[in-house]
């Protein structure tokens, strides 16, 4: 299956830990997977099937960062930053 990880980081590049990642369908109004960020800011999502996945990082301050990512093939393995 594939996977997407990553890091969140504020806006001066620094990484958050304890920032929440959701992971959701494109097409699916739910939540699939909610992770919180390790000491160093960074995540990872796996076992996702192909599609289009929208990643939202909420951080403790309040605030937000989004993206979206598109996996086509079960192999995938995608790594971005989420920067707030």
């Amino acid at each position: 299956m594939a996977s997407i990880s990553g890091r969140v980081l504020d806006v001066d590049g620094y990484p958050v830990a304890e920032a929440t990642v959701l992971i959701t369908e494109s097409s699916e109004p739910h939540v699939d997977i909610a992770q919180v960020t390790d000491p160093d800011g960074r995540f990872s999502l796996r076992d996702l099937a192909p599609g289009d996945y929208r990643i939202e990082a909420h951080l403790p301050g309040g605030e937000r960062a989004e993206i979206h990512v598109g996996l086509t093939y079960e192999s995938d393995e995608v790594s971005h930053d989420l920067r707030a």
